[in-house]
């Protein structure tokens, strides 16, 4: 039988069965919950140089180009270090990081595909056809459900 693909990118694929991301497999059955988390950048480096910087702009001294240049520099990096997302898996093994990213988009259609992929697993889909008492059955129900 043949797994149906849920999502598919470069080196991401989720299907019924299965997460694998850059070649790192993990089945759906071990999955307990599939979660998005916010990384903050660290902007310590790029602080210093733009406070060092407009220091020496202010002082006027012999260092002024140094510090347009450092000033420059701290913008660039704190503008350059962006936000990333990380998403973790829950199991009974533990939390664990496998994949982050960029791409807030890409990060959540994962997700969405492993919580499909985690009620197909849970709720897996009837293949037999209802019998005719059956549907009686449930067609019985559901009139006396609707007239209450």
């Amino acid at each position: 039988m043949e797994e149906t693909i849920l999502f598919s990118n470069t080196d991401i694929k989720v299907s019924h069965q299965h997460l694998n991301i850059h070649g790192q497999t993990y089945a759906i059955a071990d999955i307990n919950h599939i979660e998005l988390k916010l990384i903050e950048p660290k902007r310590i480096v790029a602080t210093i140089l733009f406070l060092a910087g407009l220091f020496l702009l202010i002082d006027e001294g012999q260092l002024f180009a140094l510090g347009g240049f450092s000033v420059l520099l701290g913008v660039v990096f704190w503008v350059s270090g962006g936000t990333k997302y990380a998403l973790v898996i829950h199991s009974s093994a533990g939390e664990q990081r496998v994949l982050t990213s960029d791409d807030r988009l890409l990060a959540e259609k994962i997700i969405h595909a492993v919580d499909t992929a985690m009620l197909e697993y849970a709720n897996p889909r009837v293949t037999s056809a209802p019998t005719s008492s059956e549907t009686i059955y449930r067609d019985y129900n559901s009139d006396s459900l609707g007239a209450y």
